[in-house]
């Protein structure tokens, strides 16, 4: 269902800016973009650019030809404030859009979540089969 929107600026000039200021700044996010161009009346075979920009600086440039899509791989991000905006270029004839972000957080366990009988039991398994069938 997120995929069969998308959010464009009221302003086809301006940008869409996501921000926020994170409350541990050491975290590491892992952000998500996904496009599809779902106005086919719009587009008139003109072709959308459009930038990403994490703190004034270029991510990536995005070119969608005719009725596209794209998923592009994550993005990791940190800071102490954290902006995200997508522009539309000079260039290009139509606004900047997204279908859907998603941002997950990059956990640090300091201790190993399994017991250490268990993996030396999987590792004495392995062993075993090792041994028979090789």
């Amino acid at each position: 269902m997120v995929m069969q929107t998308t959010v464009m600026p009221v302003n086809g000039n301006d940008s869409l800016v996501f921000d926020w200021k994170p409350s541990d700044s050491t975290l590491q996010y892992f952000a998500y973009f996904y496009f599809a161009e779902l106005d086919q009346s719009q587009a008139n075979n003109q072709t959308r650019k459009q930038e990403i920009y994490l703190n004034d600086q270029l991510l990536t440039l995005l070119v969608f030809p005719y009725f596209a899509s794209a998923t592009l791989p994550p993005f990791v991000i940190s800071g102490e404030n954290i902006e995200i905006s997508i522009n539309k270029t000079e260039d290009s004839p139509l606004p900047p859009f997204l279908n859907a972000f998603e941002l997950y957080v990059s956990k640090q366990f300091l201790q190993f979540l399994s017991h250490q009988e268990d993996i030396m039991f999987l590792l004495a398994v392995e062993d075993i089969i090792f041994s028979v069938f090789f």
